[in-house]
């Protein structure tokens, strides 16, 4: 079982990629700033910088703008929802490790594994389609 360090370290790092390749550079850069302070024990800067980073629909899962763009161009929901889970498990294990280094409050370790995400983003994607089918 990695520590909560090891799991927001590895989030960071697995959500950096998706981030940049849906166009969000000034958050993947964040995230790579996180990450590097990590690596160092600068806590202080890893809270100071998770405090700036955007609590909204990344991935534009919810309220997604595709309809604007051609069939083509639109990216598929799967992919959008798999962008949303690594980054809601990267907040959550950067504020799980907020909470336990500055409050002293224990949760469990945040499911870092790409099973796990990928998980998360299916049951996403599900919840999605289900909306869009009116159910």
């Amino acid at each position: 079982m990695p520590s909560k360090e090891q799991a927001a370290s590895a989030l960071c790092i697995a959500t950096i990629p998706r981030l940049l390749s849906s166009g969000h550079v000034d958050v993947a850069d964040k995230l790579a700033n996180i990450h590097g302070f990590l690596k160092s024990g600068a806590m202080e800067q890893v809270f100071e910088v998770y405090r700036t980073l955007p609590r909204h629909d990344i991935a534009d899962l919810w309220e997604s703008m595709d309809w604007m763009l051609s069939e083509d161009e639109r990216t598929p929901v799967r992919e959008r929802a798999l962008t949303a889970a690594y980054y809601n498990q990267t907040l959550r294990a950067l504020g799980d490790l907020r909470v336990s280094l500055l409050y002293g409050f224990q949760r469990p370790v945040v499911e870092s594994s790409p099973a796990a995400v990928q998980q998360l983003a299916d049951e996403l994607a599900s919840a999605l389609e289900a909306r869009a089918d009116g159910i």
